[in-house]
């Protein structure tokens, strides 16, 4: 009867915590494509991690009070569940690490020295985000911490002013590397044509595999998912027929909904740039406009009155024939107030398309671009 029992048990704690991982992994979905809107361009190519920004935030969250803890809420999709919720996924994360894929994920608190956090705030930093901390200094150490947790892809997140005016610098680091799960043949990349936004016709490298996918089309667009090896992660990639600005989270569940298995001819190009972001004017865009005054309320960190003075945000991604490397680190700068069997369809990545790196569990979304020019 008791083994019995604790069954039940486990398996009820095993859904409940199911249950808790897509809530926050919908939340973070929410935010990736209201981020995506405020910041998306006809003629830049753009490559976010809203993991990052959300893990980042979500750790400053942590000391958030009164109206400014409810408009980081309303604008991140935050609850009561959020720090635990967060601490859930990385964990499931860490175990998709081998061989064939690497996922990385790192927190850390620069705090400065006439600063003295509030205990409380530290332990469930700690506790739920496994954040170290470190003494600020000067840049020089945050960047190198970027760079070590970005396999040197992000290496410089902040400057010595940044650094200067803040009392306390919140990051978190993300790097992803993985190899495909049916690999493009190098030999078989060819020349080709891709139109952008402009109407403008640029010659890209463009890949090509034959293979069982899971695919989705209709009359606005074409969908593909892209499996790493092990089936943890993937990419999707999604070319609409007309604007790409148009695309929102309703078209992507349907997306999801809709991946079938069939025989592909799929062409895609290769690409690899690097994004960079001061994320003041979007996240207030959004509705966090307090977080970033004097007036806001972050006295769970400190007894001295602390603002956000901006996030910044950098990314990096290269798509080639074996596979994916993307990295991104997020930083908070808080300051004083005194600072089917048919036949083989054809899918052509030939015009601006977007992509999604997921958890293939969950499907939270770790990283999402929009590619206007492969070249650029």
């Amino acid at each position: 009867m008791k083994t019995l029992i604790y069954t039940l048990v486990l398996s009820f704690m095993a859904t409940a915590l199911l249950a808790q991982n897509n809530e926050q992994a919908n939340n973070n979905n929410k935010f990736a494509f209201d981020i995506r809107k405020t910041l998306i361009s006809t003629s830049e190519n753009v490559f976010i991690s809203p993991y990052s920004i959300s893990s980042a935030l979500a750790m400053t969250y942590l000391g958030a009070k009164n109206n400014t803890k409810t408009v980081m809420e309303k604008t991140m999709y935050f609850n009561k569940n959020t720090a635990k919720s967060f601490k859930l996924l990385n964990k499931t994360m860490k175990t998709y690490n081998d061989s064939n894929l690497t996922l990385d994920i790192a927190n850390a608190l620069w705090i400065d020295k006439n600063l003295k956090l509030k205990y409380f705030f530290k332990r469930r930093n700690k506790k739920y985000f496994e954040s170290a901390v470190y003494p600020k200094t000067n840049a020089k150490k945050i960047n190198k911490w970027a760079s070590d947790n970005t396999n040197n892809k992000i290496k410089n997140i902040v400057d010595d002013n940044d650094v200067a005016s803040s009392k306390l610098i919140l990051t978190n680091a993300v790097y992803f590397n993985a190899e495909w799960k049916y690999p493009f043949i190098t030999k078989s990349t060819k020349k080709d044509k891709f139109t952008t936004v402009e109407n403008k016709v640029v010659t890209v490298n463009m890949m090509y595999h034959k293979e069982k996918y899971k695919y989705f089309e209709n009359k606005g667009l074409q969908a593909i998912e892209l499996p790493y090896k092990g089936d943890k992660l993937s990419m999707i990639v999604i070319m609409p027929k007309t604007n790409i600005s148009n695309f929102n989270i309703n078209n992507y569940t349907d997306v999801l909904n809709g991946l079938k298995k069939e025989k592909i001819k799929f062409y895609m190009p290769k690409f690899e740039f690097e994004s960079s972001f001061k994320l003041k004017d979007a996240l207030s865009e959004l509705g966090m406009k307090e977080a970033f005054t004097p007036t806001a309320d972050y006295s769970g960190i400190s007894k001295q009155k602390l603002f956000i003075s901006n996030v910044i945000h950098k990314t990096y991604i290269g798509v080639n024939e074996k596979g994916t490397e993307a990295a991104a680190v997020t930083a908070v700068l808080m300051r004083t107030t005194s600072v089917a069997p048919h036949p083989i369809k054809e899918f052509k990545v030939n015009r601006p398309f977007i992509v999604i790196i997921k958890d293939t569990e969950t499907n939270s979304i770790l990283f999402i671009g929009n590619i206007v020019n492969p070249n650029l």
